[in-house]
């Protein structure tokens, strides 16, 4: 009986990481589309009304199908608000930097949240950390700092966007904590994307501009990409422990640089490279702190 406990618990992580694995490779290609329709001259805020629109029509025709509306319920809306205006925010500000930086050096800033999801987890939760993962988000930013370096793959504006959208997720996430405790997942995505929506909508008269065919089906495929990843990333967060799924993220730093490489030519400096590196060292400091806190307790 042991052993076959065993065998389920492998298997399960197994699923998990490859879940992970496949959902941060989704994720990577569809920051791919948004970074090729900005530069095709489609409006951000364009974009993401379109991509919302796409996925509030999907998921509700798909649990209607099902006979499942109830998966959509909203419980707290004052709180699902506050996770839709914070969530809005971060793609906003994210795709706005890779407007203006190489895929490479955005992906990197951003992963900035890491730190800034503990610091607000302090600020927020009443949570209490260690000098070690105060240590580690002390080097975090220090690799921030590096990745930006003195030779920048971009202009200054373009990295600030990209750590705003990094604080921004982080803020998302805390909320997103709190919210499951009563509203299911699919719930907490619907409502996130109404918001967007609503939000990109006030923008609309003074941006739009008629999409050709090739940008609908660039769009299309955008929010597809959307929906796979985030579904994806949630199940394996699901299915198996935080501590073996999160670090995966970081795999996403072989696809940027594959795509950086083959569709836009550009080879990302050294110093964004050496940056990753020390972002990615610390970020695994922390939630190797934060394992071993949570088998303690």
């Amino acid at each position: 009986m042991k052993g076959e406990t065993t065998v389920t618990q492998h298997s399960a992580s197994a699923r998990a990481a490859l879940a992970m694995l496949a959902g941060v490779l989704v994720l990577t290609l569809m920051d791919a589309v948004a970074k090729r329709l900005l530069e095709r001259g489609m409006p951000l805020a364009e974009m993401m009304f379109l991509r919302s629109v796409l996925i509030c029509t999907a998921l509700q025709l798909w649990f209607r199908a099902r006979g499942r509306p109830e998966a959509l319920r909203v419980v707290d809306r004052r709180g699902q608000l506050l996770r839709g205006l914070l969530g809005s925010a971060a793609p906003l500000l994210f795709f706005a930097a890779l407007a203006r930086l190489p895929l490479t050096a955005a992906t990197v800033v951003a992963f900035a949240s890491t730190f800034t999801t503990v610091i607000l987890s302090v600020l927020w939760l009443g949570e209490r950390v260690g000098r070690w993962r105060w240590a580690g988000i002390v080097v975090g930013y220090v690799g921030v700092l590096v990745a930006v370096g003195p030779a920048s793959d971009g202009p200054l504006s373009g990295y600030l966007l990209a750590l705003g959208a990094s604080v921004a997720i982080s803020a998302f996430y805390i909320v997103g904590k709190r919210l499951a405790v009563s509203d299911s997942p699919m719930s907490m995505v619907n409502v996130y994307n109404a918001v967007l929506g609503l939000v990109c909508l006030s923008a609309l008269p003074f941006v739009w501009e008629r999409p050709d065919a090739t940008a609908l089906v660039l769009v299309t495929l955008f929010a597809a990409l959307a929906i796979a990843g985030q579904w994806l990333v949630t199940t394996a967060f699901s299915i198996g422990d935080a501590s073996l799924v999160a670090p995966l993220e970081y795999t996403s730093l072989v696809w940027v640089v594959l795509l950086d490489t083959l569709l836009w030519g550009v080879t990302p400096a050294i110093h964004t490279l050496a940056g990753a590196a020390i972002i990615v060292v610390a970020s695994l400091l922390v939630w190797y702190r934060e394992h071993l806190v949570a088998r303690a307790s």
